[in-house]
């Protein structure tokens, strides 16, 4: 009997103490993510299409924001640099968060420019981690419309004759 209680007593200890590793492995891993997020805009900002390749997964895909899609060999051939110098821009990143799933994770962040009226972009990359290195399967991203004032589309009462619309010429 008093064998059975110091394997429990040693089995709690082990499941208490796995569990306070936890927080400092998610967090581990949560920057290694960041990081190789911040690598990946990095590379694309400065037409780094050698570095993108490297950070990117053979299988990956992106989905653009006119919801085209394009596999990992256009997508480097659509990343371009002016014959003036000028290059893509990665706008000011905020909203970041970063699910983990394993060996999978997904980072969701708002881009914006300082642009006046840029509502900004809305992405999400996800990532894989292969062979100890994290690299993005996935890219999706989403236009955000700036809209000046609300829109307001008036509901008729039940009952009411509905406004039908005159169309001029």
């Amino acid at each position: 009997m008093k064998h059975v209680l110091v394997a429990a007593a040693f089995t709690i200890f082990v499941c208490v103490c796995s569990q306070a590793q936890k927080p400092k492995e998610v967090q581990s891993q949560t920057n290694q993510v960041l990081e190789a997020n911040r690598q990946w805009l990095m590379a694309y900002e400065n037409c780094d299409v050698k570095g993108i390749e490297r950070l990117t997964a053979p299988d990956f895909v992106l989905s653009n924001f006119i919801g085209g899609l394009e596999a990992k060999p256009e997508f480097l051939t659509n990343i371009e640099c002016d014959s003036d110098g000028l290059k893509p821009r990665v706008p000011e990143l905020d909203e970041i968060r970063v699910l983990l799933f394993g060996e999978g994770a997904v980072v969701t962040c708002r881009s914006r420019s300082k642009e006046e009226g840029d509502a900004g972009l809305r992405y999400t990359n996800v990532f894989v981690k292969r062979q100890g290195k994290w690299l993005v399967i996935s890219c999706q991203l989403t236009n955000i419309l700036s809209v000046a004032a609300p829109v307001v589309i008036p509901i008729p009462p039940p009952g009411a004759t509905p406004i039908k619309e005159s169309r001029k010429p």
